[in-house]
């Protein structure tokens, strides 16, 4: 419980680092907003990983993983059945891959364009959705 609690004081702490990348994402967006760490760009994702604090460089690599895939999820959820997505092989690894992929291509991107590229990689299901 106590490794819980700290792990989520971390995310706490790394939301008001990226605060200022969120601010600033929100005031370049023109039809969207992006909260989270989806407005995280991949320099600074990227940055985190240079030296510092390993438990922090965990906890925001789990973060990033899985607002990625729940990004893809939510996506899913509202698509109509024919674009809906099968996310079977979007893994932890597969993605942390990909993020970690499209993040060194693509260093001033946001992550919420690397979350949509990895949705848009993977292939449209023949089921009609949950």
């Amino acid at each position: 419980m106590r490794q819980l609690l700290i792990g989520l004081m971390m995310i706490g702490f790394m939301a008001g680092i990226t605060g200022g990348a969120a601010a600033m994402a929100q005031s370049n967006a023109t039809t969207q907003e992006i909260k989270g760490l989806g407005a995280l760009t991949c320099k600074d994702f990227m940055d985190t990983f240079e030296g510092g604090n390993r438990e922090v460089q965990t906890i925001l690599a789990i973060a990033v993983i899985s607002w990625v895939q729940g990004y893809a999820s939510a996506v899913n959820l509202e698509n109509d059945s024919s674009a809906y997505r099968d996310l079977t092989t979007m893994d932890d690894e597969y993605t942390a891959d990909r993020v970690e992929s499209l993040c060194m291509q693509n260093p001033n991107a946001y992550i919420v364009a690397v979350a949509r590229a990895i949705y848009e990689e993977m292939p449209l299901s023949n089921q009609t959705g949950v």
